[in-house]
């Protein structure tokens, strides 16, 4: 039988695993809307059905109403209080258990809140990636790193796939350096940091002949 990608809490014991470290934050990003907003939004729906209209696209049409009123329900309804755990053996959080050894990479975000972005992958199938973010506090996000990178590699832009469209969606991306002190940079020779800092290091150009 194949392992979860996650383990339900609801079957999972707390004495199995120790708590490092929890917070509270929002389920989702969430700012409260102003008139223009919905103003905007509206005509911006109603342009798409105009054309679908046009073109007889009905199901389409019907398609993007419903998908407009989710958006204007996510939107004006702010989002709940979430608790998020780190254990010993992964992280808790939406009633679920992220276990480490499914957590590829980590790496931290900031587009209107601080996130912490988990690289998850399935045991049986290594090469689907599924991405889940978590609003974590700024007080909290050097104490988050330095227990999370004894556990999972911290994710270059290269390894999560970083581009155009994912800083669209998460904003602006955090190198590991921001994290490290100079207490971490003695650390790194002859340990598991030495490939973290190679890794993060900028690649030398190849001399043109």
């Amino acid at each position: 039988m194949a392992l979860s990608l996650y383990t339900d809490l609801k079957t999972e014991q707390e004495s199995v695993f120790k708590k490092l470290h929890e917070w509270e934050a929002p389920e989702r990003s969430w700012t409260p809307k102003t008139r223009s907003w919905y103003v905007t939004y509206s005509l911006f729906f109603a342009l798409i059905v105009l054309i679908a209209a046009i073109l007889r696209e009905y199901i389409l049409i019907l398609a993007v109403i419903a998908f407009a009123f989710l958006w204007f329900v996510q939107g004006s309804i702010p989002p709940q209080i979430a608790t998020y755990t780190i254990t010993s053996i992964g992280i808790k959080a939406f009633e679920k258990l992220f276990r480490f050894r499914n957590i590829k990479h980590f790496w931290f975000s900031e587009k209107n809140d601080l996130f912490l972005n988990l690289e998850i992958v399935e045991d049986d199938n290594p090469n689907f990636v599924k991405r889940v973010s978590l609003i974590i506090k700024p007080e909290d996000e050097k104490l988050i790193f330095d227990i999370l990178i004894k556990y999972v590699d911290y994710g270059d832009k290269e390894e999560i796939g970083f581009n155009f469209l994912t800083q669209l969606l998460h904003g602006q991306y955090f190198d590991i350096y921001k994290y490290m002190t100079l207490e971490d940079e003695a650390k790194l020779q002859g340990s598991r940091l030495e490939n973290i800092k190679k890794k993060f290091q900028p690649k030398k150009k190849k001399a043109s002949k």
